[in-house]
């Protein structure tokens, strides 16, 4: 059995997950916040309609 030598001249840099996946915590953290938001907005809508009402 023969040996071959490969020669490595540019090695595939290792992505950093931590950077993506903190990324993408924070879009979805952003998201969530801008759907409690109008959530919120929305049930003080209700609110003064009840109060407003009586």
């Amino acid at each position: 059995m023969s040996q071959v030598i490969v020669k490595v001249t540019g090695r595939k840099k290792r992505t950093d997950y931590k950077t993506s996946s903190s990324g993408v915590f924070e879009k979805v953290k952003k998201e969530r916040q801008e759907k409690n938001k109008r959530m919120l907005s929305e049930y003080n809508r209700e609110i003064r309609k009840v109060v407003n009402s009586q």
